[in-house]
């Protein structure tokens, strides 16, 4: 009876971990295709900045140029699209980070931060594990 109950409840964590997983999922994807329409629109934004700012102050203007230029050389390794970085981490990063050993990710080297997604992985990876346990030990009987 014990083991029934136990298989219940590990269906249905597996059940809410997996609605969570597929919502920061869907969330990902919808982040995925505007990031290229944001960029779009900050390029335009900056282009009009930039004619505005030359019409007043060509000086201002080469300013503006210069310091556009630093941000992006700056931040070029952010924007880029590296595919050790996936769109359901950067949705799942939580708004408080404190010390808790499930955040800890050896497989990171010296960036050893976990979302949540990845929490989430591990722990429907471990559900599934005991769930298949139970189920191994049932046919034993």
């Amino acid at each position: 009876m014990e083991r029934d109950t136990e298989i219940a409840q590990i269906e249905h964590d597996l059940e809410i971990l997996r609605a969570r997983y597929a919502l920061y999922d869907r969330t990902g994807r919808i982040l995925k295709g505007l990031a290229p329409l944001c960029g779009a629109l900050i390029t335009i934004g900056a282009v009009v900045a930039l004619i505005k700012i030359f019409e007043r102050d060509f000086l201002f203007g080469a300013i503006f140029i210069v310091v556009v230029l630093i941000c992006v050389w700056i931040f070029w390794p952010t924007f880029s699209y590296d595919k050790s970085i996936r769109w359901i981490d950067i949705v799942s990063i939580p708004m408080v980070i404190y010390s808790n050993p499930w955040r800890y990710d050896p497989r990171s080297g010296p960036r050893n931060f976990c979302s949540d997604a990845m929490i989430i992985e591990r722990q429907i990876a471990q559900l599934e594990q005991r769930l298949a346990e139970l189920a191994v030990s049932d046919r034993q009987l």
